[in-house]
């Protein structure tokens, strides 16, 4: 049965981010979301990864931890869910069976590393912080490079007026922001050629 058991945080602590727990054994689960909150984490266990996978895209956890051998659906099937679905999260996987091929499958499915119980919860919480500073990393690159995308497109846009400078200047603004633009002028002045660009 699925299981899913929430812990808040500390409310003297700040989150360090959100983390999501794949393992059948409701005792390691609950082990795992009371040392992960007392150190300022939000947790949440499934012992059924199939709920938990549906939960997920709510959820929007920043790291999931995952045992390899559960009844409902393997650690193996959760990585290429994960890998799918959910390609930025990154997935560590933990396991009581650990072997050097199960490593190296597990990493080859898309694990970002390969915990064996029993761990100690210092290497287990620095884990994690590693996955979570691994997908900042990542979603920074990401942003840099759809900004950076933006300003050269708008280097296609031509002059060096100061008018020509401001609007380059508004386009490198506006583009990482998300937010709609409305962009007016009269035909031909290259109304596309900023849409485009932003």
């Amino acid at each position: 049965m699925g299981d899913a058991m929430a812990a808040s945080r500390k409310p003297d602590k700040p989150a360090q981010g959100r983390v999501l727990i794949f393992d059948d054994e409701a005792n390691m689960g609950r082990i795992l979301v009371k040392t992960l909150t007392m150190e300022g984490f939000e947790a949440r266990h499934f012992t059924n990864p199939v709920e938990g996978l549906a939960a997920l895209g709510e959820l929007q956890p920043d790291v999931l931890l995952t045992d390899v051998r559960m009844p409902e659906m393997t650690g193996l099937q959760v990585l290429e869910r994960m890998r799918r679905d959910f390609p930025d999260v990154p997935v560590l996987t933990i396991t009581a069976f650990g072997t050097v091929e199960g490593a190296v499958e597990a990493m080859q499915a898309g694990a970002l590393n390969y915990i064996t119980k029993p761990f100690e919860p210092g290497n287990l919480l620095a884990q994690i912080g590693r996955a979570i500073e691994h997908r900042r990393m990542l979603q920074e690159h990401v942003r840099l490079n759809e900004q950076f995308s933006g300003l050269s497109q708008a280097r296609e846009i031509v002059g060096e007026s100061e008018p020509i400078r401001q609007l380059r200047s508004i386009i490198a603004r506006s583009a990482p922001t998300g937010s709609s633009v409305l962009i007016t002028g009269r035909s031909g002045v290259g109304k596309e050629l900023v849409a485009r660009a932003i």
